[in-house]
């Protein structure tokens, strides 16, 4: 009978990963699944939602909860009792942020294995680490959004030409960077980048991060703002899950 009920939970949904579950954790089908009495899937669950909560400060409202546990809950139970990729049974799942953020993820999965790893019991699970650790970043890199789990950037822009200026420099920033960054005309304890066409007083004893470009800013200024951004998102990311 327990195997007819995870049968029939597994063909049901166990393959339509939902970046945006409706659902609550407490559906009827997910009352089914954790009713049956030493079920290794849900202990899996638990077991790598409280390791995933000791090595993160990372807070996820109702849905966001639910939709992340019920994935991880589903690809357990594929790794669990079906072998080949998983990439034959569902669709290919597409990054929708900035690469770097993938890779960070990725990164950090990897040493959170280091921990998961250490239980005899759930390795029957765990020792599919590849295809966990990519998907595992999928669905927290669907997850995460900008200004809201993750600080948005503030970037202070100081050109001598003023207004006639500023409004050009922050279309170049935002095109740069296309997540949401907040560019404002004065350096704030907020600040992570300063961003200047001279160099001005008021920055000599700034800590934060400089940049200083020409009137027209060329290539290699943009190279250099784009090194600057992935340094500052690491460092947002490294005080979220670290």
């Amino acid at each position: 009978m327990q195997k007819e009920i995870m049968f029939f939970c597994i063909v049901s949904f166990s393959f339509e990963y939902q970046f945006k579950y409706k659902e609550r954790v407490n559906s009827h089908r997910i009352k089914i699944i954790t009713s049956v009495p030493n079920n290794l899937v849900v202990t899996s669950v638990n077991y790598f939602l409280d390791c995933f909560s000791r090595h993160s400060s990372l807070e996820l409202n109702e849905s966001e909860y639910n939709s992340f546990y019920i994935n991880i809950q589903n690809l357990h139970y594929k790794v669990f009792y079906f072998e080949g990729s998983a990439s034959k049974l569902h669709r290919k799942k597409e990054w929708g942020k900035h690469y770097r953020l993938e890779e960070f993820i990725l990164s950090y999965m990897d040493k959170l294995f280091e921990e998961l790893n250490q239980s005899k019991e759930m390795r029957k699970i765990f020792n599919h680490k590849q295809e966990l650790i990519v998907n595992y970043t999928a669905f927290l890199d669907n997850l995460l959004e900008f200004g809201q789990h993750i600080p948005v950037l503030d970037v202070a822009l100081l050109s001598i030409y003023g207004d006639r200026f500023f409004e050009i420099y922050r279309r170049i920033i935002r095109r740069t960077w296309y997540e949401n960054v907040n560019v404002t005309g004065q350096i704030t304890d907020k600040t992570k980048l300063v961003i200047a066409d001279r160099y001005y007083d008021e920055i000599e004893n700034c800590q934060t991060r400089k940049l200083i470009w020409n009137d027209e800013p060329t290539p290699r200024d943009i190279e250099r703002l784009e090194e600057l951004f992935d340094e500052i998102l690491v460092e947002k990311l490294t005080n979220l899950f670290y």
